[in-house]
């Protein structure tokens, strides 16, 4: 990943640290900003789509091929972020610290796979639906 969009992800992450203390939620967040632009939920029909740009129209997506992957966030949490976080100069030593700390728990709770796919899903649905915006 380009290290200028590392930083910019990396510093919209933080506020999430401070403001939510439900990981499985958190994970629900990154997903929508990873791919907020390009996939959406919509109620009516109880579906996913992506936007394809060479088709330029919306087709049916699969969820779960992200939910799968949760596994691969316990690196942006383990080591990323926390290397962001000791590197940032606008923080003061007890927020790196506090940020570390539940950072590092996140990285865990990835890791030991406590997140529940179900919980992240109603998240994830309500976060990315197009009904929610209109």
């Amino acid at each position: 990943m380009d290290n200028n969009i590392l930083i910019e992800f990396c510093n919209s992450v933080i506020p999430y640290l401070n403001d939510y203390e439900d990981y499985n939620f958190i994970i629900s967040l990154l997903i929508r900003d990873i791919r907020s632009n390009n996939i959406i939920y919509t109620n009516i029909n109880n579906s996913w789509y992506e936007y394809n740009i060479l088709l330029k129209k919306w087709i049916p997506f699969d969820f779960n091929n992200i939910l799968n992957k949760i596994d691969n966030f316990y690196e942006f949490f383990s080591l990323q972020l926390i290397n962001y976080i000791n590197n940032n100069e606008l923080l003061n030593r007890n927020n790196k610290v506090k940020f570390i700390n539940i950072s590092n728990k996140i990285a865990k709770f990835i890791k030991s796979k406590e997140y529940d796919i179900n919980i992240i899903y109603t998240f994830s649905k309500n976060l990315l639906s197009i009904n929610n915006i209109i």
